[in-house]
């Protein structure tokens, strides 16, 4: 967990500077009433709106979060975005010694010191895993508050292209596919579940009712609930709160979206989104059926015949399911 080696070197790379740095970064020069928060919501959708509003493009904030066990992933991650020239990425600060390192490398992060503060790698679903889990729903409310959309993307996504450009902008939410298999992620009439560490969320009420809804069911553990992610899958595979535009049910001769269309401009349920997966793709899918030649393309594979089903251009890959990451 020791990170003050880590610390040293940032600090042997980036002089000290006398100069204020640039607007964004919880460091000198932070405006006065942001220098003692008092952990209030209010206060800190407040000081999340300061840092977003300085870094938003096209009204959209990415969001990667870290702890210090992650913070080498990070780093590849914010020197990846650098290199796409991608700079609408605001980094959240997971506990105090990643707040020092993200601010040592000049990196604009938000850091709260009422949340939970875990430092280490965790085994998924320990108990501490769990911890950091359950603060990312209110976490996620306040960015929405700010009245800025997200791109939420947790830092062991392997970023290849711009992923923003791969964001339709037509649902609520759009989000990556966690199915264990090809045949279920492109299955055009189920319902997948959906990754909890790369979706993109619209600010809107409906947004707001939904994150209210998946902290209820978080909280009160329903149908077995323990994580982030299953409370997520819990609400939007609920038809009272979620419709899905590009997944189908069978009606006779018609196919209509799973949840109908919307009901007019008072329906509540937020509108969901599946990017395909052979553009936000996940481990599971990599690991079993893709093949890469030597030029570096890549090619789905049929999981069960093993037959090339078409060549693929993948914006990014997120780590989950990889073995020895």
């Amino acid at each position: 967990m020791a990170t003050t080696t880590e610390t040293m070197k940032a600090k042997q790379t980036h002089t000290e500077a006398s100069e204020p740095l640039p607007s964004g970064f919880l460091a000198k020069g932070i405006p006065a009433p942001f220098t003692h928060r008092d952990g209030s919501e209010f206060g800190e959708i407040a000081y999340l709106k300061y840092l977003i509003s300085g870094l938003a493009l096209n009204n959209t904030i990415i969001i990667a979060p870290t702890n210090t066990g992650f913070m080498q992933l990070a780093l590849n991650f914010n020197c990846r975005m650098r290199t796409l020239g991608v700079n609408n990425v605001l980094y959240w600060a997971l506990d105090d010694t990643a707040a020092e390192i993200l601010r040592e490398y000049r990196m604009p992060f938000y850091h709260n010191p009422a949340f939970v503060s875990i430092a280490t790698k965790e085994d998924y679903h320990s108990e501490k895993y769990l911890e950091m889990m359950y603060e990312r729903p209110p976490f996620w409310r306040m960015v929405m508050k700010t009245g800025f959309d997200m791109l939420f993307l947790d830092v062991d996504n392997v970023v290849i292209k711009n992923p923003l450009e791969d964001i339709i902008g037509d649902a609520d939410l759009e989000a990556q596919i966690d199915e264990m298999t090809l045949t279920m992620a492109l299955n055009m009439h189920h319902n997948p579940q959906m990754c909890g560490g790369a979706f993109f969320l619209k600010s809107n009420d409906r947004t707001l009712k939904f994150l209210d809804r998946m902290e209820q069911a978080f909280i009160g553990k329903e149908n077995g609930i323990v994580d982030d992610q299953h409370a997520l899958n819990f609400v939007i595979h609920d038809q009272q709160y979620a419709r899905i535009i590009n997944r189908y049910e069978k009606h006779g001769k018609k196919e209509v979206p799973i949840g109908g269309y919307q009901e007019g401009p008072e329906d509540h349920r937020i509108s969901v989104r599946f990017v395909p997966v052979e553009t936000f793709m996940n481990g599971h899918v990599w690991r079993w059926s893709v093949e890469t030649d030597l030029d570096g393309g890549m090619s789905l594979v049929n999981d069960t015949t093993s037959e090339v089903i078409k060549e693929i251009d993948v914006s990014m890959m997120h780590l989950n399911g990889i073995l020895n990451k």
